[in-house]
């Protein structure tokens, strides 16, 4: 009874697993990225996106480490957006006797930002007459500040001369 119950507790003690939270972004993309905010108005928000990478462990030794950035590529792809906002990553550990895994997983919401092309035909559809501009268009235009013209330097920069 004694060797079964302490071969039970060693088979299960072998098998251990971890899961931690790393952290929370706001935004996040693989590459540079300009957001204009005519873009962000008529963007696509697709809700619960979640993708991993993952790297195996032989014994005690780990065959690499899971990447941040191919998880939210892989994010990305799968989604086919362009950015990924509200953001939660965590790391994921699995160890058997033999070897384990170690699994970084991005889930957050992806965001496709509608093309600038797209949006500037919108405003030209929408404006049919130049003549059209009412008095409420013309009050939010800026007026340009006219620059002061610079007076040239009349003194010597040794006094006066005398």
């Amino acid at each position: 009874m004694f060797k079964r119950l302490v071969t039970l507790s060693l088979f299960f003690l072998s098998a251990c697993a971890s899961s931690q939270k790393v952290a929370e972004l706001g935004i996040i993309s693989t590459e540079i990225t300009n957001i204009d905010p005519m873009q962000l108005q008529k963007a696509e928000v697709i809700k619960g996106i979640k993708a991993s990478d993952s790297t195996g462990i032989t014994f005690i030794f780990p065959n690499g480490y899971p990447s941040l950035e191919f998880a939210v590529r892989r994010a990305l792809e799968k989604s086919e957006a362009d950015i990924l906002v509200n953001v939660e990553v965590t790391y994921d550990s699995v160890w058997f006797i033999l070897g384990g895994q170690n699994t970084i997983t991005v889930t957050a919401d992806a965001v496709k930002l509608a093309p600038m092309f797209s949006i500037f035909a919108e405003e030209q559809a929408s404006v049919t007459d130049k003549n059209s501009i009412s008095s409420q268009d013309l009050i939010s235009i800026p007026k340009e500040r006219p620059i002061p013209e610079l007076q040239p330097n009349t003194t010597s920069a040794g006094g006066s001369n005398d």
